[in-house]
């Protein structure tokens, strides 16, 4: 996570943070079993979407190798009981779109977007 944005969820902007949080919370019990697995085909990516308490979508994916991702973040642990549902370790912190780092996009038959 950028460290502008770090400081602007923890310095008081309580209507971003709680967006954050509660992007991380399915009021549905999802299991890690539930995430499809691409199966014998190792560059298709199969999906299954969630929605969030912030009303926004979690996409669940296994990787060829079993590894199950949560909008592209790594999901570390799965399915550790709680008293009121399920609880999923993820390595990073999945954000709103909005919230998220642009990306440079590289366009492969474009030597001048490279660098060059």
């Amino acid at each position: 996570m950028p460290d502008n944005l770090k400081s602007r969820l923890l310095n008081g902007n309580l209507d971003e943070l709680r967006q954050v949080l509660q992007l991380h919370v399915i009021p549905d019990i999802v299991c890690c079993s539930s995430a499809p697995s691409s199966g014998m085909f190792p560059f298709t990516s199969i999906t299954r979407g969630h929605r969030s308490l912030a009303g926004h979508t979690i996409m669940m994916t296994r990787s060829y190798e079993g590894h199950v991702q949560a909008n592209g973040v790594e999901v570390n642990r799965c399915d550790t009981t709680a008293l009121n549902g399920l609880l999923h370790s993820v390595n990073n912190v999945i954000l709103p779109r909005h919230m998220q780092q642009p990306t440079r996009r590289v366009n492969v038959w474009d030597p001048f977007s490279m660098g060059f």
